[in-house]
């Protein structure tokens, strides 16, 4: 399969400011906390034609600043990210001008849209504007945007704040679709939804993957979703990722400590492994993380290289990938 997207040793930060209690606590001879944050770092991704890729990891780890990079809407300060095998310029125009290569689909729909904007121009405005359709066009257009995603055309002259939280992301959909993206980037895009309501906008996901042959990048907290979605998993840890694998395979047979303990957290597996595998001790500042190996201060099989060497991401076997020394050397 061809790859779509392509992420080589990528690396972004940012410069944190210090806030007015820092700078009064300063004056006083305290260390002041700012500095600089690498939310990601290093990080080397490929995705293939009309595939998912789920990427999983703690709250700041840097899934949504990855996925901003691969989306275009961040730079990135160092490193290369491909579409198609070139440089990604212009939002990533497709090679036959058909449309943006990237689009990305928010957490939260209801301010991901402009409350000011009726459906029709939410949808219509990117594709006017990028000149893949005329103005006259764009009734017919939008109706068969929000067909695509279950909705009807009674919708377009209506306004965000007259939908369900459910329909406002179908309309998300639509809108990413719009300008015929061959990547889509789904930031916990079910995750402020009703249960029942995840479960419609998931099969929406794969369904539309069938038809339109999308690739995904898919960001969730949620090992279950992610699981249910995607051909291949990413675990990031403190900007690196740190093990890859096709699903089944990383769910069944997990190499990385920080792994086994995502896994141990998710209800249904057995206690023993929860017990086994739980996380210990705070999760290291991103301002300052640990030398070595990011994880060693809350892993349990950490040695002394660990503590001091920063490990590669080194293949296993069948397309398996793991960050950790212990486990490359046990291989």
């Amino acid at each position: 399969m061809e790859t779509v997207i392509e992420l080589r040793s990528v690396q972004r930060s940012f410069v944190t400011e210090p806030d007015l209690a820092d700078r009064i606590a300063s004056m006083f001879g305290a260390k002041s906390s700012a500095g600089t944050l690498r939310a990601v770092d290093g990080v080397d991704l490929a995705i293939a034609e009309g595939e998912v890729v789920g990427l999983v990891g703690e709250s700041g780890c840097g899934k949504s600043t990855l996925g901003r990079i691969v989306a275009g809407i961040l730079p990135q300060d160092t490193g290369d990210v491909l579409f198609k095998g070139r440089p990604m310029v212009d939002k990533t125009r497709c090679k036959d001008g058909s449309g943006l290569g990237v689009q990305m689909i928010f957490q939260n729909p209801a301010s991901a849209l402009d409350p000011r904007q009726k459906i029709i121009d939410a949808i219509t405005e990117a594709p006017i504007a990028h000149g893949l359709i005329k103005r006259s066009e764009a009734r017919d257009f939008a109706i068969r945007a929000l067909e695509r995603v279950g909705m009807r055309e009674d919708a377009l002259d209506r306004y965000p704040h007259q939908f369900s939280g459910g329909q406002r992301q179908r309309v998300c959909i639509a809108r990413a679709l719009a300008v015929n993206p061959s990547v889509v980037v789904c930031d916990e895009a079910v995750a402020s939804l009703d249960v029942s309501i995840q479960a419609q906008i998931i099969n929406l996901f794969l369904d539309l993957k069938e038809e339109l042959n999308l690739s995904y990048l898919f960001i969730s907290h949620d090992i279950s979703i992610v699981e249910h979605v995607s051909d291949r998993i990413a675990v990031m840890y403190l900007g690196q990722i740190v093990e890859l694998a096709p699903t089944r395979e990383l769910l069944e047979n997990p190499q990385h400590p920080y792994t086994r303990a995502l896994l141990a957290e998710v209800p249904s597996l057995d206690a023993r492994l929860s017990e086994e595998h739980a996380l210990t001790g705070e999760l290291p500042s991103p301002l300052n993380p640990p030398a070595g190996c990011r994880f060693h201060t809350r892993c349990p099989i950490a040695t002394e290289t660990c503590r001091s060497d920063m490990p590669r991401l080194e293949l296993l076997n069948g397309g398996h990938q793991v960050r950790c020394p212990v486990v490359q050397t046990k291989k």
